[in-house]
């Protein structure tokens, strides 16, 4: 089966750590696993991993030597270390706990709260690959694009913190604020809001209470807005205020920290979020930039036939070489040659680009989204399964669905269908068979 990211597991007590391996297993991310005692110059060269998860909770602490072995593997090829602790405080005075490459999960973390940051970390790769992939794609067309993915943003960072005064307010502002921050405080979701619409902040922090709707409430109305869709949200609250925290990540949350709260597992939380976030917002910025009129379609914005076709050739050679997942799916608007009939060609050209528009904006940034020819339209979703895929393409094809179009001065508005198929890359696959066979889910008969 693909994957959408591979990970190192060190553990000392396995049968601890079997339960994170099923979960993230299930969730398309592959675990290689690291026999402890055996780290002696160990070496992770062409392991494909994106991160190495080291477990400290359970069993006797790691010994250094053997941490040492790992740690430099992991920093010779670039990986990403999750640290796994059951609270800040036991880990080891030698690990390291402000480096830029490292990242702490505390509490104990929860196995959903790890699938969330490998799921953000591998997004974060998967943007930057993406960046030098179409660098490169464009490079054929004779465009040159000197961008600096390294580099981020800099500058005080913003924190938003909702939470009733008369809780623990003062001792969550403390915990989070720090020399190099700044922090707003919001007591009621719509103060929170509108602080949002005013300010730019780079994490969300909330403390639940005792009244789940209203933490649902917020994520909702979070969420529900695209300007916000992606700054982190921190949730704190008791095992009883959180409830299930599946169903609270599911709904939008990027992290959930249990109470009592540990000052020092939230600061780093927090830091951590602020940095990723910082750097997501980079390779956006990039992404925008990096937009080339000429290898763009006119009418719509999207990528052109012939971008597309080469961008996704280099994306099926890496997913037949190291087993990456990779889904596309394909759009058609229905019964087009029967609208420019009725209503003449300036009517369907207005609803292809209103149909395009629509495209881009239901996609991330690193999906490729572009008009295949007439009236279809094709969106790759690198390091994605079909599964995970879904929701996005049905939620663009319900609103299309469900929407009134403009046509034109003097028209009335009108409904029309969109269709879809999606196909995720099977082992062989080209470039054509698998825009073949999404074609032929969205057109059966």
């Amino acid at each position: 089966m693909s994957h959408r990211s591979k990970v190192l597991l060190w553990s000392r007590d396995p049968g601890r750590s079997a339960n994170v391996e099923n979960i993230l297993t299930e969730q398309g991310v592959a675990i290689n696993r690291i026999a402890s005692g055996a780290c002696d110059g160990v070496s992770f060269k062409d392991s494909g991993a994106n991160a190495l998860v080291l477990d400290f909770g359970g069993g006797k602490p790691i010994d250094e030597q053997e941490f040492r072995s790992l740690w430099s593997a992991a920093h010779e090829e670039n990986l990403k270390i999750i640290y796994l602790a059951e609270k800040t405080g036991t880990l080891p005075d030698f690990a390291p706990k402000d480096d830029a490459s490292v990242q702490i999960l505390a509490g104990p973390a929860q196995e959903q709260q790890l699938l969330t940051r490998i799921r953000l970390m591998t997004r974060l790769e998967t943007m930057a690959e993406e960046i030098e992939r179409r660098s490169e794609t464009l490079g054929t067309f004779g465009i040159e694009t000197p961008y600096d993915i390294i580099a981020s943003e800099k500058g005080e960072a913003r924190i938003l913190l909702v939470a009733d005064p008369s809780t623990d307010f003062m001792a969550i502002k403390s915990a989070i604020t720090t020399t190099d921050n700044h922090v707003v405080g919001a007591y009621t979701k719509d103060m929170a809001l509108e602080y949002l619409e005013d300010s730019r902040f780079d994490v969300i922090v909330y403390d639940a209470t005792d009244n789940r709707d209203a933490l649902f409430d917020f994520i909702f109305a979070l969420r529900l807005d695209a300007r916000f869709f992606n700054i982190p949200l921190l949730i704190l609250g008791t095992q009883a205020q959180i409830g299930d925290p599946e169903e609270i990540y599911e709904a939008g949350a990027t992290e959930i920290s249990f109470k009592p709260v540990n000052e020092a597992s939230l600061a780093i939380a927090s830091k951590a979020l602020i940095r990723e976030y910082r750097y997501h917002r980079h390779l956006t910025s990039i992404y925008y930039s990096a937009r080339q009129d000429s290898v763009l379609d006119e009418q719509t914005g999207l990528f052109r036939f012939g971008f597309m076709m080469d961008h996704l050739k280099a994306l099926v050679e890496q997913s037949d070489q190291s087993d990456i997942s990779l889904t596309l799916a394909f759009f058609d608007i229905l019964h087009l040659d029967a609208i420019n009939h009725e209503f003449g060609y300036a009517a369907g050209d207005s609803l292809i680009r209103q149909i395009g528009n629509l495209i881009s904006r239901f996609f991330r940034g690193e999906d490729l989204c572009a008009r295949h020819g007439g009236d279809e339209f094709v969106a790759i979703l690198p390091r994605t399964r079909i599964a995970e895929a879904t929701p996005a393409v049905r939620r663009l094809v319900s609103t299309v669905n469900t929407t009134q179009f403009q046509l034109g001065h003097g028209l009335p508005p009108a409904n029309f269908c969109l269709t879809f198929g999606q196909a995720e890359y099977e082992h062989s696959d080209t470039a054509e068979s698998l825009i073949a066979r999404a074609r032929q889910q969205a057109h059966p008969h």
